[in-house]
């Protein structure tokens, strides 16, 4: 006689999502100074450009004290349009534009590189932006108790119901955030030393970062009969 195999009993399962997050101070900082220049013709324009990034550039890498990372951008020449009263737009010149990124570790030096750069004709600020390593430790200290959340949250879940938590069918990362914060968002526009004077002594006080982990579990549960 041939015997009939029952198919085992699905066990049930319980499912959480978990997330922490903490209030980090930064690693570095990063300011971006952009040298623009405008002129009737796009060479003129370009020609104004390379001066006054040269210049920019020279007073980013003489501050050797400040130990930065600084970067070049891409330039871009294109015409400026004015608009018109009785709608379109008519060209009123040409715009040549190049960023300079400067990469600091030092927080407390901030004031004295913004003042620095702002300082050059036609020159806009924007910065700083606080970051994070991707190597700093609170990023793995997070995602570890991201994890030991969602076995905490699960296994009340188990108690509530009188089991206990089984062994884990499957977790997932929902990802991590944070790492960068705009401390100081504005762009400022100089047309001469004389307008930026005491730029340094606005407030650059470094802005904690929001980090976060979150994760999702899925665990088998072990039920009284």
């Amino acid at each position: 006689m041939m015997g009939v195999m029952s198919q085992p009993m699905s066990l049930p399962t319980v499912a959480v999502d978990a997330s922490v997050q903490r209030a980090v101070a930064p690693d570095s900082y990063v300011v971006i100074a952009r040298a623009v220049a405008r002129a009737a013709d796009s060479s003129t324009a370009a020609a104004q450009l390379a001066a006054r990034f040269g210049e920019l550039e020279t007073v980013a890498r003489g501050l050797t004290h400040l130990a930065l990372e600084v970067e070049r951008g891409a330039v871009s020449v294109h015409p400026d349009w004015e608009a018109q009263p009785y709608g379109g737009k008519t060209p009123s010149g040409w715009r040549a534009t190049r960023d300079l990124t400067a990469t600091g570790r030092d927080l407390s030096q901030v004031a004295e590189l913004v003042g620095a750069l702002g300082r050059i004709a036609d020159v806009e600020i924007e910065g700083p932006h606080w970051q994070l390593d991707r190597d700093n430790p609170v990023h793995a200290e997070l995602a570890a108790e991201a994890v030991h959340e969602a076995i905490a949250r699960a296994g009340r879940y188990a108690a509530a119901l009188g089991g206990r938590l089984g062994r884990l069918v499957e977790l997932t990362d929902t990802g991590m955030g944070g790492g960068r914060e705009m401390g100081f968002a504005r762009q400022i526009s100089s047309r001469g030393a004389d307008m930026v004077v005491g730029l340094e002594t606005l407030d650059f006080t470094p802005q904690p970062i929001e980090v976060y982990a979150g994760v999702q579990g899925r665990w088998y549960l072990s039920l009284p009969d």
